[in-house]
Formats: C-alpha cells, sequence, structure tokens
C-alpha cells in the first residue's frame, strides 16, 4: 500500500504550510485490496462481485477543507422479479493508508438506462465501519429494495487529513452495466462531473469488487382485512384452543428455487398472554393448484420446520417472523404450508388475528393469510 504523503513529518508540514501542495497529491487511482476474499458462506449473500483487481478508484466523501476531491464511485445489481431484498450488510473491498477507513457513506439509486438516476432513493452517511487491511463493511437497517435493477455507491468518510486516502477496489469481471463514477467539481479533470461510465471517466473497463447481504422475501397477500366469522379466528387465533390450517403458494407467486429460511404472518390483534399448545409446522411440495374444500391436503413425506410444546405466536400487532429450519424449495411444484396446534380444550380467553387474503385460489380451509416467505 502507499501513503498519500510519504512521511509523517513532510505530511504536518504541508498541512500548515499549503493546502494547494497537498490538493496536488490527491491520487485518482491506488493499489486494490490487499486481501483475498474469506469464505462467505456463514452470510446469507444477497450479491457479490468480488473478483479482484490489482488497483482501485478514489470513492471519498473529504472533509469540508477538501470537498473539490469529493468523488463518487457506484455500480449496479438487480433484485430478482418476485423478491424483496432487505439489505442489512454493505461490504466493500478497497485500499488505503493509513487508515483506519471505519466511516462508510452508501447509498442505493434507481437505474436510469446504464447510469444511477440523479437523486438517491435512500442514503446512510456516516455509517460505522469495520476496517480490514482497507476492505471496509457496515451494517444498515432499512434498506429494502423490491425487484428491479439498482446501483450501489459507496464512500469512505472518515476524514483524510488523519486517515489517509481510499481506493475501492476494481473487479476484473464486469456484471450487467459498466461501472460508474463522478466528481462533481471536475477537481481530478476527467470532466464526468456527472455520472459516467468509467471507461469514459477513467478510461478502463471495470466494476468495483463488493458484497451485499441481508434477507430476501417473497411477500404473498393483501391483507385487506381480517374476515368475517369464523374466518377471522385465523392460523393462529386461539379462541378454539385448537386449529390445523393449510395454505397453498403458487410457484408462479414464489418466483422460483430458494432456500427457505423463515415465514411470517401480519397480526391483526395479539394477545400475548395467550400461548398455543403443540404446534407443528410443516411444508411439502406438490403439483396441485387448488386446495379441495372439506378436506385437508395429505401431507405425508412433509418435512416439519418448527415445533414448541408451547409458543406465544406474537407481542406485537404487524408482521410477525418465525425462524424455521432452512427448507430448500425446488421451485419446480407449489408448496403447501400445514400448521397444527391444540390441547384438545376450549375458549378460555381472548385470541390472537391475522389479516385475511382474498383471492382466485381456494387456499385455506379456515383462511389464508398475508405471508412472508424469507430466504438467504
Amino acid at each position: 500500500m502507499k501513503q498519500l504523503i510519504t512521511k509523517l513529518g513532510m505530511t504536518m508540514l504541508l498541512l500548515i504550510m499549503s493546502s494547494s501542495v497537498l490538493f496536488a497529491q490527491m491520487k485518482l487511482e491506488g493499489p486494490g485490496a490487499q486481501m483475498t476474499p474469506g469464505n462467505q458462506d456463514f452470510f446469507r449473500v444477497l450479491y457479490e462481485q468480488i473478483e479482484l483487481d490489482g488497483s482501485g478508484w478514489a470513492s471519498q466523501d473529504f472533509e469540508a477543507a477538501y470537498d473539490i476531491y469529493d468523488c463518487q464511485g457506484a455500480d449496479d445489481f438487480y433484485v430478482p422479479a418476485g423478491e424483496t431484498w432487505d439489505i442489512q450488510t454493505v461490504t466493500a473491498y478497497g485500499s488505503g493508508a493509513p487508515g483506519p477507513f471505519n466511516l462508510m457513506n452508501i447509498e442505493f439509486y434507481a437505474d436510469a438506462g446504464g447510469s444511477p438516476v440523479a437523486t438517491p432513493l435512500m442514503g446512510f452517511y456516516g455509517v460505522t465501519a469495520v476496517d480490514n487491511a482497507g476492505t471496509m463493511t457496515a451494517n444498515i437497517t432499512g434498506a429494502t429494495l423490491g425487484a428491479g435493477h439498482y446501483w450501489v455507491s459507496i464512500q469512505d468518510a472518515a476524514p483524510f487529513v488523519t486517515n489517509g486516502q481510499w481506493f475501492w477496489t476494481k473487479n476484473t469481471n464486469v456484471y450487467n452495466s459498466l461501472a460508474n463514477w463522478r466528481n462533481p467539481s471536475n477537481a481530478f479533470g476527467t470532466g464526468a462531473v456527472n455520472w459516467t461510465p468509467v471507461d469514459i471517466a477513467l478510461g478502463s473497463t471495470n466494476d468495483f469488487a463488493f458484497v451485499l447481504e441481508g434477507e430476501s422475501f417473497v411477500e404473498i397477500g393483501n391483507g385487506t382485512s381480517y374476515g368475517s366469522y369464523p374466518a377471522y379466528y385465523g392460523t393462529f387465533a386461539n379462541y378454539w384452543e385448537n386449529c390445523h390450517t393449510q395454505t397453498l403458494y403458487l410457484n408462479s407467486e414464489l418466483g422460483g428455487g430458494k432456500e427457505i429460511t423463515e415465514l411470517g404472518w401480519e397480526m391483526e390483534r395479539v394477545y400475548a398472554s395467550n400461548g398455543l399448545y403443540n404446534v407443528s409446522i410443516k411444508i411439502v411440495e406438490t403439483p396441485v393448484t387448488s386446495l379441495s374444500t372439506g378436506a385437508y391436503f395429505n401431507t405425508a413425506g412433509a418435512t416439519e420446520v418448527y415445533s414448541n410444546s408451547y409458543w406465544i405466536p406474537a407481542t406485537t400487532t404487524g408482521w410477525f417472523k418465525l425462524d424455521i429450519d432452512d427448507f430448500m424449495y425446488t421451485g419446480t411444484n407449489n408448496l403447501v404450508v400445514d400448521i397444527l396446534w391444540g390441547d384438545n380444550g376450549y375458549y378460555v380467553g381472548a385470541y390472537n388475528r391475522t389479516y385475511k387474503t382474498y383471492g382466485t385460489v381456494n387456499r385455506g380451509h379456515r383462511q389464508q393469510s398475508p405471508n412472508e416467505l424469507r430466504c438467504c
């Protein structure tokens, strides 16, 4: 790695005597990340491109004295049709000195024909990051994106005077659209004052190296009401102290094969003091396209993904998510989720209630609630 200025003593002198001399030392390009990507299997990787090049480009939010050098890189990714992504962790491979590079700006943009749009959809600024030899990783909340084409921009936001200059490592392979870059003041002299593909702005055909981690989920159901008697008792209603419901999800709704790690229900009413006994949740793939009335679907061969002798399903209204034993859905057939619980008792108190989803397919014997399937 190369320091912006090689001797610390000279750096201090230049800062005191002449900021114009310091400006002249700013670099557009620097070395690439020095670390080898580790095993990412522990995390739920949504998207990654980490074929590391030997160099990187500046992407930094400098302090006020050096604002003319503020510059941004951006690269694109797709959220598949039928899915929603909750991005929780962003990693940008990079390098610099002396570091640490422990603050990040992260922005997400919609696509405008091969470049980010002018205004970000959302931004996370001055986020605390973990620096691993120049590679920055930060956790964020609230970055939820539906299906579509997006861009992520990542900048180092640590003070340049004390922490140095950071370079976002290039990716040797190009995925989707070519990476973009901009320097609004044109202090680097590239002419890229707006988002510009890097082959035009920087003279090289590369992407940036980064990883997005979190959860992807498929939300099914409109939840317009909780239905009418007796449907409003719902999947987890303990009005009768016993319940057996089945829900059919169509392949076209699920968006293909995936590893299902969570199930979710939108709770309209909750009485947390009333638990459920002997809960069992099973999942099975099937070619059937509707559930017949008058009899339960045969779940022989189904996989039990959750069981609990006594369980309070939710403590607040809104979305309730349940971590299940991971289920590998092949995407070939449709899916039935079977929920059974009870203690052979009778009504003793208030009940939980979930929203009812209306549709043309006969899905549930009691009701179908708006549901989530979450996967990595």
